[in-house]
């Protein structure tokens, strides 16, 4: 039986080339912004790498470019190994095997003989492989994967990682220091003593005596740290080398007896953590990354090449022994809010932290530019190539002339958290949000150009999210609750108008005075064809947040929503049909310019294009039914948020598993225990209350595993604000 045990951390504080060039494509970050769990480099130019959403990439110039590679599949791809260029194969869930002999041009299926999860898989020749999977299941090879014999060696504990030093010997390490070896190719596997009861999360083996394992554990405070093994004698004993503080260690990578790297995450510095020794691990020496992200995979080529990857698309290379470490990705990582095109070219991106991108070029080049301020802008509208308003937390309100060359303030330090903007022109505009403390919804206006903000009138009403301005006298503003509110006196007055829902309506938009659409939590999407006099339920086909909507016309539209989601109408939202996303981030906006031509941005610096609506023509080469897998194990975003007293968060699993689902504070201390027992696979739902528990933080909350590669890494939650995320 297999054990799940996810962990919710809660902290106080608040000229890249693609195969495929239909659908949508990434924009940034690039090459791509899945987190990247798997690496296999055969020379310093040739490698492939290996990421969430079924991204596989090759690249023969050393990382400069990289190339999309499809597989026949819609399960998830869990491990890759090449012998050489052309000769590689492939592992994922449901016990499938693919072999490529034209590097990843065209795949065969190969017989595993389970339908258990393979995670991993290892040749030493071209003839003798060996994979690990699930519930300690161990597959070998000695005819190249013309035929694969199964056993499974361990039935209690997950194993995690895999290393051969030659056909015959090699190791598998595991859980509670769990160490498997073998010396017969796996045609039999013993269990070695390790002294340990930490996880044991990475082996390389060099040779039939020497091997090293990296682990990770918690002192008696809670504090992170990091320990590396070693081994002469072919694991009779295993010497610890090091004790790594504030560190955890995810991978371990030896080009010879003395060269070799580990590679994790150092939570005291926040930052990627690359370790290098020259003597065998005698001696290890820090070695300078900037990331700030966390490092997956390491391989060494050579004495002086090496490959890490690891989340939200990180490549990294050296060729100097990993004196320098240089990105072979690029483009920056905040949340992206908002995006506004003014026309197929003119575009502009806000997002946290006060961070803006800007393109000239229809999002070919994205350049950063200076907000002045550093609080999360959460919209942005732009009337022309020039003239634009965005909007921010604390009643911040920024404005440019000069298509962002330059942005001055024009409010700040009000007690409201502002969510939306829409101006018709230089002069007149309108901003939505809600108050701090009651969240009652604000409506700001200006017409002369931002140098006096009103407040209108409207009562007391919910948290407003949305506005949509259509002329200099009528406009609609959604919120929370269902709520629905038009002026057509230039926002003297604002009435009242009948959704049909309660939910929470996140983003309107109207192509003309009288055919609007509004979208919002569970999927909802309503539209109205007689500016809101009446407002009709369509059928989304989802239930998750929607976060955005644009139509380039009565016809043409695209919804943008959590979880990766698009939306796609053609016949003004009669039909709305799920497209192939290459992601599961969040989405926060959408823009859609004309038919063909659109864009979305979201979590983790996104931002994709099309230039064809979205719509992918091969459906043997991309399936929609990647959208959803139902091998992945998944934890959605809590709902509501902001919450008070309480909050629902939703699982996947997709297998018979025992769960553990618990919260912890900063300092390692248990808040709750959510889930403790055994689950069939399928979708579940926990509430966490804190009245029942008497804990109430202002939140960010971070997911973490035994194996987190396996699941969705983070959960990002604005303290304190809304966010239509």
């Amino acid at each position: 039986m297999k054990k799940l045990v996810l962990f919710l951390f809660v902290c106080l504080y608040p000229t890249f080339q693609t195969l495929a060039q239909e659908g949508w494509i990434w924009q940034n970050p690039l090459p791509q912004g899945n987190n990247l769990n798997e690496v296999c480099f055969v020379d310093a130019n040739t490698g492939f790498v290996l990421g969430g959403n079924l991204t596989f990439m090759k690249t023969t110039d050393g990382g400069d470019s990289w190339s999309y590679i499809t597989v026949p599949t819609n399960r998830t791809i869990n491990g890759i190994y090449f012998n050489d260029e052309n000769n590689g194969t492939a592992v994922g869930n449901y016990g499938t095997i693919l072999k490529t002999t034209n590097s990843g041009l065209t795949w065969t299926t190969q017989t595993s003989g389970t339908t258990f999860n393979l995670g991993e898989v290892q040749f030493t020749d071209m003839n003798n492989g060996a994979i690990r999977g699930s519930y300690g299941l161990v597959l070998r090879t000695t005819d190249g994967g013309q035929n694969w014999f199964s056993q499974v060696i361990d039935n209690e504990n997950y194993l995690f990682d895999m290393s051969f030093a030659d056909p015959n010997n090699g190791l598998i390490v595991g859980t509670i220091g769990t160490v498997w070896k073998t010396i017969d190719g796996g045609v039999n596997w013993f269990k070695q003593p390790s002294g340990l009861t930490n996880d044991l999360g990475a082996v390389s083996f060099i040779d039939s005596n020497n091997a090293t394992i990296v682990c990770s554990g918690y002192d008696s405070i809670w504090s992170p740290y990091g320990k590396i093994l070693k081994t002469t004698n072919g694991g009779i004993n295993w010497i610890n080398q090091s004790i790594v503080p504030y560190v955890e260690l995810f991978d371990v990578s030896f080009i010879d007896l003395n060269i070799g790297s580990v590679l994790g995450y150092n939570y005291d510095l926040k930052k990627g953590e690359i370790l290098r020794t020259t003597d065998g691990g005698q001696n290890w020496t820090n070695q300078i990354t900037e990331t700030s992200l966390w490092l997956r995979k390491v391989q060494l080529i050579d004495t002086n090449s090496g490959i890490i990857v690891g989340k939200k698309g990180t490549i990294l290379k050296t060729i100097d022994g990993g004196k320098n470490w240089i990105s072979k990705s690029s483009g920056p990582i905040f949340n992206i809010n908002s995006i506004s095109f003014v026309n197929e070219n003119y575009g502009t991106a806000v997002g946290d932290s006060g961070k803006i991108l800007r393109t000239t070029d229809g999002g070919e080049n994205w350049l950063n530019q200076n907000s002045g301020i550093s609080i999360h802008l959460v919209d942005v509208d732009f009337v022309d190539e020039n003239v634009g308003t965005a909007v921010g937390i604390q009643g911040n309100i920024i404005k440019t002339l000069n298509g962002g060359q330059s942005w001055v303030s024009q409010m700040n330090g009000l007690n409201a958290h502002l969510q939306g903007v829409s101006s018709t022109n230089a002069n007149n505009g309108t901003a939505v949000g809600y108050v701090l403390l009651t969240h009652e919804g604000i409506i700001l206006r200006t017409t002369d150009g931002g140098q006096n903000w009103i407040q209108q009138s409207i009562g007391t009403l919910p948290a407003l999210f949305g506005v949509f301005i259509i002329n200099s006298d009528v406009g609609t503003v959604v919120g929370d609750d269902g709520t629905i509110l038009k002026t057509t006196d230039g926002g003297q007055s604002w009435n009242n108008q009948i959704s049909g829902t309660n939910r929470p309506l996140a983003k309107v938009t109207f192509v003309n005075e009288n055919i609007g659409f509004a979208v919002g939590y569970f999927g909802i999407i309503i539209k109205t064809t007689n500016g809101g006099q009446n407002w009709i339920n369509q059928t989304s086909g989802v239930t998750t947040v929607l976060t955005n909507v644009s139509f380039s016309d009565e016809n043409n539209g695209i919804v943008s929503g959590w979880g990766g989601t698009i939306l796609r109408t053609t016949n003004g939202g009669t039909n709305w049909i799920k497209q192939f996303s290459p992601t599961t981030t969040n989405f926060y906006d959408v823009c859609l310019i004309d038919t063909n031509i659109g864009y979305v941005a979201g979590g983790v610096g996104t931002i994709l294009k099309t230039t064809n609506g979205g719509f992918v023509t091969d459906v043997e080469e991309i399936s929609n039914t990647r959208l959803l897998r139902p091998d992945d194990y998944l934890l959605f975003q809590n709902f509501p948020n902001p919450f008070n007293p309480s909050t629902k968060i939703k699982y996947h699993i997709p297998e018979f598993s025992f769960v553990t689902l618990k919260l912890y504070d900063v300092l390692g201390n248990e808040v709750a225990t959510l889930v403790n027992e055994e689950k069939s696979a399928g979708e579940y739902e926990v509430e966490f209350n804190t009245v029942k528990n008497n804990w109430y933080p202002a939140w960010v909350p971070d997911l973490s595993s035994p194996r987190p590669a396996r699941l969705r890494d983070q959960l990002h939650i604005g303290p304190g604000w809304y966010r239509f995320p």
